[in-house]
């Protein structure tokens, strides 16, 4: 969880509003310092381990076999494009780190907005990591990336919940793929 606090309580917009920094646009500074808003790439290094070779041959061969298995194993909504191609996407879902929203707090919901800078924003955030990075280190990254130095001096609280590694199966060895 991430929540970045501005002030002890809401006031009205027209008064703080252009004066004092709104916690969510903190909040979306604060998370463009580990992910690209753009790509969806994160931007750790730690993050971004080169991925064995023996994992991208068999990410294109399973794509060859299957035609881009996840281009339809998702119920995405017309028009949408999805990132990469076949063997691209399967790396992503395998290999690759990434970052999902999963719960926010502080904000009312549309039909109960008013006009009040809100004193705080929090967000629960899930990082996928790749079964090659340890989960503490990705742990410890990104929490130093959110807390330090804050945009505008904020309050930045971080808490994290126990981290787990990402999993991979172990090469087979090479007797068993010549079988």
């Amino acid at each position: 969880r991430v929540n970045v606090k501005v002030l002890e309580h809401g006031v009205h917009s027209g008064e703080a509003g252009g004066v004092v920094p709104s916690s969510f646009r903190i909040l979306r500074q604060l998370l463009s310092r580990i992910e690209d808003e753009r790509t969806g790439e994160l931007i750790p290094q730690l993050l971004r381990p080169e991925i064995p070779q023996f994992f991208i041959d068999g990410a294109n061969a399973l794509d060859s076999q299957l035609r881009d298995p996840l281009a339809r194993a998702f119920p995405i909504v017309d028009g949408l494009a999805l990132d990469g191609d076949g063997a691209q996407r399967i790396l992503a879902q395998t290999w690759k780190s990434s970052l999902s929203a999963i719960g926010i707090s502080g904000i009312p919901d549309v039909d109960e907005g008013g006009n009040v800078l809100r004193a705080n924003t929090q967000l629960k955030i899930s990082l996928r990591i790749p079964p090659s990075v340890d989960p503490l280190a990705a742990q410890d990254a990104i929490v130093e990336l959110l807390s330090n130095d804050p945009p505008y001096g904020a309050l930045v609280e971080i808490e994290c919940e126990e981290p787990a590694a990402g999993w991979v199966a172990n090469i087979p060895a090479p007797w068993l793929m010549d079988a």
